[in-house]
């Protein structure tokens, strides 16, 4: 199993190595530096690849790269293609009302867990500190600090 050789994920390899050897399954990290394993999950030189992904606050930047027949191969690592998905995600671009776009976010949820083109671990939790004097910050759940608006009274 390739992975980038950053404390976090190395140790979630070596947790999943450790689960996997209970029940049989000889496991062999492959520490690769971060750069370098991106260029070899795009030639498809991996049998498994365990990376993180910070995540967007809209679910097409979580979705649409990673498992649409048009993404880019240095995100759809796997080379997953499924027309009916490829047709939810469109028709998810396209809706403007959050409920029509939910269900067709639902329905590529239905192909995706049937087919498991990636398989999602964990979601980090995510600490901020700031001084009391730090006026308009929002946290969001992709981690991402947006700078924009902030101020110190």
């Amino acid at each position: 199993m390739m992975v980038p050789n950053t404390p976090e994920i190395l140790q979630t390899a070596q947790v999943i190595q450790a689960m996997a050897n209970e029940t049989g399954f000889d496991i062999r990290i492959q520490a690769t530096e971060f750069a370098s394993s991106l260029d070899l999950s795009v030639k498809g030189d991996f049998e498994a690849y365990l990376i993180g992904w910070s995540g967007r606050t809209d679910p097409d930047g979580n979705i649409y790269n990673f498992v649409s027949c048009k993404a880019p191969p240095a995100l759809n690592v796997g080379g997953y293609c499924n027309q009916d998905v490829d047709r939810e995600l469109d028709a998810a671009r396209q809706a403007e009302a959050r409920a029509e776009r939910l269900a067709h976010y639902g329905k590529v949820a239905e192909y995706t867990l049937h087919d498991r083109p990636l398989i999602y671990l964990y979601h980090p939790k995510l600490l901020y500190a700031a001084t009391a004097k730090l006026a308009e910050f929002t946290p969001y759940p992709d981690g991402l600090i947006r700078p924009q608006g902030l101020r110190l009274e």
